[in-house]
């Protein structure tokens, strides 16, 4: 073997360093970016670029053979995405090989090699380049004949894979055989606890289906909790009337284009449960008789707050959400609700304005 070949290796891989750094961060603001337009949920992502001395160490690596690395390692750039639920990760990769060239021969789904009867490391592994037509725009061209190699996995197979790691690294071999079943018996209940966690998904979303049903007949009497007012503001609230309302009371008109401003999500939820359980509003009929009965002063007290705190120097915009629980804070005036308050995280100035006419 030529022993100056690998210092010949690592002086160019020091040297090529900085732009695989340049494209390892780009890639992975473009797949977060990717992954937020497609709406994709995912717990965590991760990047990283090969140390100089981890790539020595890889081309010295006993049984490996390289005739020039630099091209050769796939993995010198490095994504990691962490998903909640294994059907995310299927999304995820679909979407990899629908923006990426993907080099399959190099690339291995880790679940599909495992027998049936065997337990172990899950994660799908693609090696992937730049494709056409991103590849030829200008500030792609730098990177676009660099390889990088992008992991999905689930929360649990990401907790398994640390755990085995620490524990045994990359050796079986190694690892003292008292050790192996108790792992392995681990990857087993891991992978159990993935499926659970799907079939719970499942049942939440045949649950906010079967609240949604119920509403849309006008059967209220439903119990409160986030799905049921997440459905209940969905399909009852008629949004219009709410957003009249606002502009009416001196709002400013807000862009409704994000669904997000008309539906509460959380931390919206806490703040309208709370407010729920000290008013004994317990159900959602009990909710929809509190917004929709006329109640003359709780509008005049709406109307008040709103002048208050654009006269601070904000004035809030005509968002239903928003505006529905300012009118639950007013209805219920005489409840203990300095709290709730705390929890609506509003601007300091409205919130400021709501203490002090509801004081």
């Amino acid at each position: 073997m030529d022993t100056s070949k690998p210092k010949q290796w690592t002086k160019l891989y020091t040297e090529k360093l900085p732009i695989l750094r340049g494209f390892t961060n780009k890639l992975h603001e473009l797949v977060i970016a990717l992954l937020e337009k497609r709406q994709i949920d995912y717990a965590q992502s991760e990047k990283r670029t090969k140390t100089v001395e981890s790539f020595k160490e890889k081309t010295e690596k006993r049984g490996k053979s390289y005739s020039n690395p630099i091209d050769e390692i796939t993995d010198a750039c490095g994504i990691r995405i962490i998903a909640y639920y294994k059907e995310d990760v299927e999304a995820i990769c679909d979407m990899i090989k629908e923006e990426f060239y993907v080099d399959d021969a190099n690339s291995v789904d880790k679940s599909a090699i495992l027998e049936p009867d065997r337990f172990g490391y899950l994660s799908v592994h693609f090696v992937i380049k730049l494709s056409s037509p991103r590849k030829d725009l200008p500030e792609w061209s730098s990177y676009m004949n660099i390889l990088a190699e992008i992991q999905v996995r689930t929360v649990l197979q990401h907790a398994w894979a640390l755990i085995d790691h620490k524990l045994r690294y990359k050796s079986t071999e190694n690892t003292p055989r008292s050790l192996w079943r108790p792992l392995y018996c681990f990857s087993a209940l891991f992978e159990l606890a993935d499926r659970e966690f799907s079939n719970l998904r499942e049942q939440k979303a045949l649950l906010q289906e079967a609240y949604t049903r119920g509403i849309n007949k006008g059967e209220l009497d439903i119990d409160l909790n986030n799905d049921s007012i997440y459905s209940y503001i969905k399909k009852y609230i008629n949004v219009d009337k709410w957003i009249k309302l606002g502009l009416d009371m001196g709002c400013k008109k807000a862009d409704l284009s994000d669904p997000n401003l008309s539906i509460p999500r959380p931390p919206y939820f806490d703040s309208i449960l709370g407010l729920l359980k000290l008013c004994e509003i317990h159900s959602i009929k009990e909710l929809n008789d509190s917004l929709d009965e006329t109640d003359k002063e709780s509008e005049r007290l709406m109307k008040e707050i709103i002048h208050k705190s654009t006269e601070s120097g904000f004035t809030p915009f005509s968002v239903p959400r928003d505006l529905m629980l300012i009118k639950l804070l007013c209805k219920y005036k005489n409840k203990d609700i300095t709290t709730i308050i705390e929890k609506t995280h509003y601007e300091p100035r409205l919130t400021g304005a709501i203490k002090e006419v509801l004081s």
